[in-house]
């Protein structure tokens, strides 16, 4: 297009100029008061991402220590085994029993052992420092366990037991004291262990 002049000539109208392209974007905001170019971090390559570095083995999982490693501290907090009043000692129990029946003339047996029947004693074994404890955990035995054991089991059971088979019961449960844990027949029947306090 275009534009007649003062002395007749005509000249064309400039052509329209496309806006100026904007610099390619560098991540970093230019600072108003310094030219893009010129700008301290104007270039610089944006930061890659972290990578591993490659051919490190990765830290291998945790493994609890071996039984046979393990075994030794095990045995070194378990619980100890409870010393076990021997066949002679349990003898000598049943012999001062029996002595101090006939002293208190029974009575005062029965008096003494109910007042600690709780501790797993009877009066002898109170005086030499025994204990009917149970099998399995070790705590000496409470009033009912240890009535039933000595009452029960060992008194009544023992008495008809004996009557019956001609006096073979009472030897059988003497000589068992001789096996496992010295543990005689109403022992095995009761689920208790004779042991020092």
């Amino acid at each position: 297009m275009t534009h007649p002049q003062p002395d007749g000539t005509q000249h064309p109208e400039p052509a329209a100029q496309a806006p100026a392209t904007p610099p390619p974007y560098t991540g970093v905001t230019a600072d108003p008061g310094v030219p893009p170019a010129h700008h301290p971090s104007a270039g610089v390559p944006p930061v890659a991402a972290y990578q591993p570095p490659t051919g490190v083995p990765a830290a291998a999982a945790y493994q609890p220590p071996a039984p046979e490693y393990a075994a030794p501290y095990a045995q070194a907090y378990a619980a100890p085994e409870p010393r076990l009043v021997s066949p002679g000692g349990r003898l000598g129990a049943q012999l001062l029993e029996f002595l101090l029946i006939c002293v208190t003339a029974g009575i005062g047996w029965i008096v003494w052992a109910l007042l600690i029947l709780d501790r797993g004693q009877t009066p002898a074994r109170q005086l030499l420092g025994h204990v009917v404890a149970d099998a399995t955990t070790g705590a000496p035995l409470t009033w009912g366990p240890m009535f039933v054991r000595e009452l029960l089991v060992k008194g009544l059971l023992g008495y008809i037991a004996s009557a019956v088979t001609v006096g073979v019961y009472s030897l059988v449960d003497s000589v068992m004291v001789f096996g496992r844990r010295n543990q005689t027949l109403h022992d095995r029947i009761s689920g208790s262990i004779v042991v020092h306090r």
